[in-house]
């Protein structure tokens, strides 16, 4: 017996269908005839029917298509936290890196960014990256953040995760400077409401304002549902160099 081998079935790699290609050439034949007046009447620039066939005949095309594939394929893997925005790095000491705003408390680095202005007309600017108050308090250069100004901006945003407390004060940046100042001079006058010790080489200010200049955060403000704070503490060193300054009960 002889082996006949079946004929190969029709690749639908091969070519189109009757049916397709009547469909497409009567579609081409309408377009034909609709693209010149709507061109005319919409001042629209469509490309003829034969530009269109070109268009799709043509490898560029077809290698286009790929890519954009491609591009698609690698789109879906990018991690949902990726962000393609570069980091913007702040000259200033008093800026932070973040931008973005707090619904209930102002984030640190978007007020002082917002109010840089202000608060560079506010302190004057010394020597070796030091700024001086209208009071004679100096932020310069210190602490983990790299400058006291950085330090400070912490206590104007809560982060409740903190074990403790943590004082955050309700303002800008420039209004957290003024309210130190005013606790400094409140206290060097020993007004009612002031207090001032020594403390391992540093001094220890503390005032108390007439209203809530904040309010209690960390953990221990989450257990106690934010209590409003009065009185400000303030840390210096040598006389008028800023160690830190904070919102407490």
């Amino acid at each position: 017996m002889t082996n006949r081998s079946k004929p190969p079935k029709p690749s639908l790699n091969r070519g189109l269908s009757l049916k397709t290609i009547a469909f497409l050439v009567g579609g081409l034949a309408v377009y034909a005839l609709v693209q010149p007046i709507v061109n005319r009447n919409f001042g629209w620039n469509l490309p003829g029917p034969w530009q269109i066939v070109e268009r799709l005949q043509s490898p560029e095309t077809t290698r286009t298509r790929e890519v954009q594939k491609e591009i698609a394929k690698a789109g879906e893997k990018a991690p949902s936290n990726y962000n393609s925005s570069p980091d913007k790095s702040l000259a200033s000491p008093h800026k932070n890196q973040e931008s973005a705003d707090r619904s209930s408390a102002r984030s640190p680095g978007t007020d002082a960014e917002r109010s840089a202005t202000n608060v560079e007309t506010f302190l004057k600017k010394l020597p070796k990256n030091r700024f001086q108050s209208p009071a004679g308090l100096v932020y310069g250069p210190g602490s983990d953040e790299g400058h006291r100004l950085k330090h400070i901006e912490r206590h104007l945003v809560d982060i409740p995760n903190r074990p403790g407390s943590h004082g955050v004060f309700e303002g800008s940046m420039v209004d957290f400077l003024k309210a130190i100042d005013q606790a400094y001079l409140k206290a060097t006058k020993r007004e009612k409401g002031t207090s001032m010790k020594e403390d391992d080489g540093a001094t220890v200010f503390e005032a108390t304002f007439t209203s809530p200049i904040g309010y209690l955060g960390g953990e221990a403000g989450t257990r106690q549902r934010n209590p409003k704070l009065k009185r400000m503490r303030l840390v210096v060193r040598d006389g008028n160099s800023v160690i830190t300054a904070f919102p407490i009960r």
